[in-house]
């Protein structure tokens, strides 16, 4: 996650990360939603979410149902936040023989696709 990031509400984009401050064991995220989607419902829920497989990070924004609005400058509490699980993590959930094979399979798609246009690299951006 770094200042910039996308932050998306179903997909589309609504805003980006303005600041990015380390809070212990967490971090606070900052962030800007345009105007055409504020204001959002209290109850809105936030997770950080992975944009591609080399740990691009985005935040995702999922608009509960109140009719009470969210204030400006307003703090979404960190129970109802999900941090993201990082592509190693998934990693380290398989055995040595396995990590390393998926590993070498994910380096040789980048550099088959490294400077291409078309299908793959589209369905997984940045490799």
């Amino acid at each position: 996650m770094s200042v910039g990031s996308d932050v998306r509400i179903a997909g589309r984009l609504v805003g980006q990360v303005t600041a990015i401050e380390a809070a212990g064991n967490h971090a606070n995220i900052t962030f800007h939603v345009d105007d055409s989607e504020w204001p959002l419902p209290s109850d809105t829920t936030a997770s950080v979410r992975l944009a591609t497989l080399l740990g691009q990070k985005y935040v995702q924004l999922n608009p509960g149902h109140s009719t009470q609005p969210l204030a400006d400058n307003a703090l979404i509490p960190l129970p109802v936040t999900r941090p993201v699980v990082d592509f190693d993590q998934i990693l380290d959930t398989f055995d040595k023989p396995t990590r390393d094979s998926l590993t070498s399979l994910i380096r040789t798609a980048a550099d088959a696709v490294q400077g291409e246009e078309g299908t793959l690299q589209q369905l997984v951006p940045d490799l």
